[in-house]
């Protein structure tokens, strides 16, 4: 056993901690032996954390993101919040809790409201949607994301005009409406 004499300001240098911590524990004893013991120590809880680090780690969904959102990850609780506004039956996946006046879900992530369906789009498709997100179901309110698909302002509007003529309306889209999609496009909201 080494018991030669170690300052505190040595140990914390040695052990990479404040000098605080070596004063705050007083079970550190300021020798060589007494810096093995410690850094011992921290390796050995370090370890013990490994499994739940790596467990937390992979929560997160490493996903592209837009101008303003690089730095945020989809956590298991965004998805958990995000789902507890779903109601899903067996076909549409329909939104629960805030709409824009338009009729789409809206969802607060990191303090920037986006649309919920362009949100599940991101979160189950693990991109965030650099165009439109389109409904295969024509249903506002659905974010399944096997309902949804990326395209265009004119596949957008190419799809609504096929859907009303399809259903026997014969569709000709009015001024508000094509400023209502590109108001909502413009505010993240399609």
């Amino acid at each position: 056993m080494d018991k030669t004499f170690i300052s505190v300001q040595d140990m914390a240098e040695i052990l990479g901690v404040s000098r605080q911590t070596i004063y705050n524990n007083d079970s550190i004893e300021l020798t060589y032996d007494g810096v093995l013991d410690y850094a011992s120590s921290i390796i050995r809880e370090a370890e013990a954390k490994k499994d739940d680090i790596l467990t937390r780690l992979n929560e997160y969904s490493k996903v592209t993101a837009p101008i303003g959102y690089e730095d945020f990850l989809i956590t298991e609780a965004d998805r958990d919040r995000f789902l507890k506004k779903v109601d899903i039956t067996d076909d549409c996946w329909l939104w629960k809790a805030s709409k824009a006046g338009s009729g789409y879900g809206q969802f607060r992530f990191r303090h920037k409201q986006l649309g919920a369906h362009r949100f599940s789009w991101w979160m189950y498709k693990n991109k965030y949607p650099d165009s439109f997100v389109r409904h295969t179901c024509h249903n506002k309110t659905c974010v399944n994301p096997d309902h949804l698909q990326l395209g265009t302002q004119q596949d957008n509007m190419d799809d609504l005009k096929r859907h009303r003529e399809e259903s026997g309306h014969e569709y000709k889209s009015t001024k508000e409406e094509r400023e209502a999609i590109n108001d909502n496009y413009q505010n993240g909201i399609d």
